[in-house]
């Protein structure tokens, strides 16, 4: 497992340095400086921007101080797209500014969340008129189905 890593980590420094020279050679060494300055530059600022907006939303929607965690990391895809427009590396940079596209910053968010969430699936949603604090000898509370395939 250390040699397939080491090994996607080659490969992907291989990519970026290629990528860095074929954009030195078309935009000089300046421009593509600036350019991953800039790109760095917005990832702070989507971050920042982000990490604001997911912590005022769990306060308004009540999350338990234990579930901030779990949903500041695997809610929105700005967050991802931020870290990846922090790292070093254009080839990051692109895959940052795609998950800033509509469509497919929810798309990647919904795969995250299915596949990490921690109890999400296991919520039952019942109207008030189908719940019971205690109830009635004789009585059986409703049961839950799995919506899940």
């Amino acid at each position: 497992m250390k040699g397939i890593l080491k090994l996607a980590l080659l490969v992907w420094a291989g990519a970026e340095l290629l990528t860095f020279a074929i954009l030195v050679s078309i935009l000089g060494l300046g421009l593509t400086l600036l350019l991953g300055l800039v790109t760095t530059l917005a990832g702070f600022f989507l971050i920042g921007r982000s990490s604001r907006a997911v912590l005022e939303e769990l306060q308004q929607a009540g999350q338990p101080e234990g579930q901030r965690i779990d949903f500041v990391i695997l809610g929105p895809a700005r967050i991802l797209a931020a870290i990846l427009l922090i790292l070093p590396g254009f080839l990051t940079d692109l895959m940052g500014l795609l998950l800033l596209l509509p469509g497919v910053g929810d798309t990647a968010s919904g795969i995250m969340r299915r596949r990490y969430a921690t109890g999400s699936s296991r919520t039952l949603d019942l109207h008030a008129s189908e719940w019971h604090a205690n109830p009635s000898p004789g009585q059986s509370l409703p049961r839950a189905h799995d919506d899940r395939i």
